[in-house]
């Protein structure tokens, strides 16, 4: 349970410098927008300029002359660099897709509403498999002393991680709405 809560604790801590849900949301679509930008930009290239740019062979003296294509090239195209064009297109291809599904898999925040911190999020989630894992009785969201929403305030609230009582149980109310079948 103590590196449980020091893990929470620092993704409580790492999470602030990345903003909230809503801005990174913003900036993972920019991140896919610039994968594809960049794929673009590859694709206006030359192909024996674009193998240069993964070593495939020495960049000559005036490169604007590379486009005469595999004269620049000398007697073998360089396979190795073409394989690293190649899986640098395709990583890029893939990171583009995955920023635009997590992207739309991130539901839009209600408006006037206050974001829920992740960190608070996945400590309610970690504390509940703890819960699962080392009770017999189904975690309940009531507030008595034994209770499952007792347990998670009084730790997310505590030293290190000082998480706000509102965000916890709203955490809670979001994880018993998840859960709600397993309980």
């Amino acid at each position: 349970l103590k590196s449980a809560v020091a893990e929470i604790s620092k993704y409580a801590q790492d999470s602030k410098k990345f903003g909230a849900p809503a801005e990174r949301k913003k900036k993972l679509g920019q991140a896919g927008a610039a994968a594809i930008k960049l794929l673009r930009h590859l694709g206006d290239i030359d192909p024996t300029t674009r193998r240069l740019l993964f070593g495939g062979g020495e960049i000559p003296a005036h490169p604007e002359a590379t486009h005469t294509g595999l004269q620049a090239a000398g007697p073998a195209i360089n396979t190795d660099a073409v394989s690293k064009l190649v899986e640098f297109e395709m990583l890029l291809t893939e990171m583009a897709a995955n920023a635009s599904k997590l992207v739309t898999a991130t539901p839009p925040q209600r408006a006037g509403a206050h974001e829920l911190p992740d960190a608070v999020q996945f400590g309610v989630e970690c504390l509940g498999s703890f819960w699962r894992k080392y009770r017999d009785d189904a975690p309940t969201s009531g507030q008595n002393r034994d209770s499952f929403g007792n347990f998670v305030e009084a730790v997310l609230c505590a030293d290190p991680v000082n998480a706000s009582p509102a965000n916890v149980r709203t955490a809670l109310r979001y994880y018993f709405e998840k859960h709600e079948d397993e309980s």
